[in-house]
């Protein structure tokens, strides 16, 4: 009875949101591991993401009526962001559910921190500032961004003006389909270069692996450019 009456709920919900919005608007937020800020200032996904102990990001909406209710959880490794449900305990206390029911973390919600506790480590993330809603891919945006910043503070111009694309369009992430690389990419194109920091260097590579080549093949590169980091 209980669930036919949170379904009815939701329905008016979203009827309402239609009718006065003129559609549905997704609720959530977007969130970073401060460690994982921290370590972005000095060096690159990859590397920052292995010592981060629970999750880089998340993403959550606690609105149970929207299509996005849940947790995704973003970890060094995994080919996919895990999306977990989630369960009130109190005002801003939630607990994450593994798919039997068990509890594999819990949240809360301080004013601009969200603590993340799972077994005895206690993490802290702070909302993205370019992502201001639910969004199981912003880490993407937010690598970048973090990384602009790592640029700018050395005195060096944005990862857009070095590869000459819009910061619009650029992805960065540390790709585990390809053996955990840190990839700077173009949405919607296969231009792509590989970032890595060596001795006290940081080099942009570009990617020149031709249309033909085979995914299973090596990446091939040709040195861009480097910056003493």
């Amino acid at each position: 009875m209980k669930k036919i009456i949170i379904v009815i709920f939701c329905a008016i919900a979203i009827f309402v949101m239609n009718f006065t919005n003129g559609e549905e608007k997704d609720k959530g937020s977007s969130w970073i591991n401060v460690q994982y800020i921290e370590c972005l200032k000095n060096s690159l996904p990859c590397e920052c993401a292995k010592i981060v102990e629970t999750n880089s990001f998340l993403s959550i909406d606690t609105n149970n009526c929207s299509k996005n209710y849940g947790i995704m959880l973003n970890k060094y490794g995994q080919m996919e962001p895990y999306i977990y449900h989630i369960r009130k305990t109190k005002a801003n206390e939630y607990e994450v559910l593994n798919l039997d029911e068990s509890i594999l973390a819990k949240l809360l919600v301080q004013n601009d921190t969200l603590h993340f506790i799972s077994d005895s480590v206690h993490s802290k993330f702070i909302q993205s500032e370019i992502i201001k809603q639910y969004d199981n891919q912003h880490y993407y945006k937010d690598n970048v961004y973090l990384l602009n910043k790592a640029f700018v503070a050395r005195g060096y111009p944005e990862l857009g003006q070095i590869v000459n694309h819009n910061y619009e369009s650029l992805r960065c992430d540390c790709n585990p389909w390809i053996g955990n690389i840190n990839l700077l990419s173009v949405k919607g194109n296969p231009l792509a270069w590989v970032i890595f920091i060596a001795n006290d260097s940081l080099y942009i590579e570009k990617v020149i692996n031709n249309e033909d080549s085979d995914p299973d093949d090596p990446i091939q590169t040709e040195k861009m450019i480097s910056y003493k980091w």
